[in-house]
């Protein structure tokens, strides 16, 4: 019997902890460097540092470097995460936002200065409380503010009105001077040329008759 509860014993696993290889890879992969080994363990959704690299060997010039994990767990593994231009020593946090599965982790290199090495961080993404709604009011409006409101709409129409009035006394007298009044009153003026011409017209040839009387006579 106690062999046997040994045996199950031995079956069951005593850590869940998934282990995350960090690294930095040039975006040609030509050039790469382990960054450092974390633990992530489910049954406390936490992520422990194992180890990180002490000295660099990659060039530090700059390069920006593609931050990925490898994990033997398909859900920890994100080939470029992050585009960082690394500095040395490492004093960098790596945080984990929302828990393991497909589409749920997101991992980010966080530089921080207090951080000796390598860190790790689960970040909680639990939604934050959503706070109640407020109930609405509801007015009801007697037949006296039914008045004063309709009053007040005639008063703001007569107000437009009048400023627009203003406004077109205002254009009518920049307008002034002979060439306002030809624009404001071509058509009288091309009424009373027409009757001029009419007019003329009968008048000149009596004229000319008399002229000719008053010549055979002299």
């Amino acid at each position: 019997m106690l062999q046997l509860t040994t045996l199950l014993l031995a079956a069951v696993p005593l850590s869940q902890a998934l282990e995350v290889t960090l690294y930095a890879s040039s975006l040609d992969g030509q050039q790469s460097q382990t960054l450092g080994t974390l633990d992530y363990d489910e049954s406390n959704n936490s992520l422990t540092a194992l180890n990180s690299a002490e000295a660099a060997q990659i060039p530090l010039d700059g390069t920006p470097y593609c931050i990925g994990t490898h994990s033997a767990d398909s859900a920890l593994e994100h080939s470029c995460f992050s585009l960082l231009e690394l500095e040395w020593p490492l004093h960098y946090r790596l945080e984990l936002a929302g828990t393991k599965g497909p589409g749920n982790s997101k991992f980010s290199l966080v530089r921080d200065e207090s951080q000796e090495g390598l860190g790790g961080l689960v970040v909680d993404t639990a939604v934050a409380p959503v706070g109640s709604a407020i109930p609405l009011k509801k007015t009801t409006k007697t037949y006296a503010d039914m008045r004063k409101d309709s009053e007040g709409g005639v008063e703001q129409f007569s107000a437009s009105s009048a400023e627009k009035s203003n406004d077109e006394e205002k254009d009518g007298a920049q307008e002034g001077g002979p060439i306002g009044y030809l624009k404001n009153n071509w058509k009288q003026l091309l009424v009373g040329l027409i009757i001029y011409n009419v007019v003329t017209g009968f008048v000149k040839p009596g004229e000319e008759a008399r002229g000719e009387e008053s010549k055979e006579k002299k």
